[in-house]
C-alpha cells in the first residue's frame, strides 16, 4: 500500500540518513539500503501478512536507476522489480518496492540477501543486507500470532518503539510519528485533526529492520 511505502520509509530514512553518500563517478553505486520486514494485521482475528519493504538510495546519479533485483542465494530465490517505486524524502530519492512477498506468501527466512540495480546502460551494482525475522512472531503448531498477542506483549516484544499513522476520512495520511495519549482521547484528537477518520498503531525495533502494524482503528 502507498501508506507503508511513504509513511514508513520517511521514518526509516531519518534513521539511515547519516549513512548517505554521494558520488560523481559514472559507475552505478548503491549508497544505502533500507530494508524492513513488515508484519501487517488486517483484522484482530486474522494472522499477519508478512512482506519486505526494500528501498535503496543510489550513490551515483539516481536518474540511472532502471531495474532492480533482490536475491536470496541460499534458497535460490529472486524478486525482479522491473519498475521500481520512487519516493522522495529528506531531499533524497529512494527506489525499490514496498511489498515483496516470499514465494507462496510464506514467511521470509533469515539470512543474507542481495539487492542490485542496473542502469540504462545495463551496468549493474549490488549490496548485501540482512533479514532477521522476529523470533516471538513465529507461528507454530497450527497456532498463529494475533494482534492481541502483540498488544499484550506476548509477541513482538523486540519492537519496543510505538508509532502511529493518522488518516483522514478518505484514507490520506495526516500524521506519522510518535504515539501519544492524544490518540486515546477522541475529543482531543479531533480538536487537533478535525478531518481525522482512522489511525493505525505500529511498532518498530531499534534499527528499523522489523515493523508490526496493528489493525486500523476508526475514530
Amino acid at each position: 500500500m502507498k501508506t507503508y511505502k511513504i509513511a514508513f520509509l520517511l521514518i526509516s530514512v531519518l534513521f539511515f540518513s547519516f549513512l548517505n553518500t554521494s558520488c560523481s563517478d559514472s559507475s552505478p553505486l548503491i549508497g544505502t539500503v533500507n530494508a524492513t520486514l513488515i508484519y501487517n494485521f488486517e483484522t484482530e482475528t486474522s494472522p499477519y501478512e508478512q512482506y519486505l519493504s526494500i528501498f535503496i538510495k543510489a550513490a551515483s546519479d539516481d536518474r540511472r536507476v532502471d531495474k532492480m533485483k533482490v536475491t536470496f542465494t541460499e534458497m535460490d530465490y529472486e524478486w525482479f522489480i522491473d519498475e521500481p517505486e520512487q519516493v522522495k524524502a529528506a531531499k533524497n530519492v529512494y527506489f525499490g518496492s514496498s511489498k515483496l512477498f516470499f514465494p507462496g506468501k510464506g514467511c521470509f527466512e533469515g539470512g543474507t540477501y542481495t539487492v542490485s540495480f542496473s542502469d540504462l546502460a545495463s551496468r549493474e551494482t549490488e549490496q548485501n543486507f540482512e533479514v532477521k525475522p522476529l523470533e516471538s512472531m513465529k507461528n507454530t503448531d497450527g497456532k498463529f500470532v494475533r494482534s492481541r498477542d502483540v498488544v499484550s506483549g506476548k509477541a513482538g516484544s523486540e519492537c519496543s518503539l510505538k508509532r502511529v499513522i493518522l488518516f483522514d476520512k478518505d484514507g490520506k495520511e495526516l500524521y506519522c510519528g510518535l504515539y501519544s495519549f492524544m490518540f486515546e482521547n477522541k475529543t482531543e484528537l479531533l480538536e487537533n485533526f478535525p478531518t481525522a477518520g482512522s489511525y493505525q498503531i505500529y511498532f518498530v525495533n531499534r534499527d528499523y529492520s522489523c515493523a508490526i502494524f496493528l489493525p486500523k482503528q476508526k475514530i
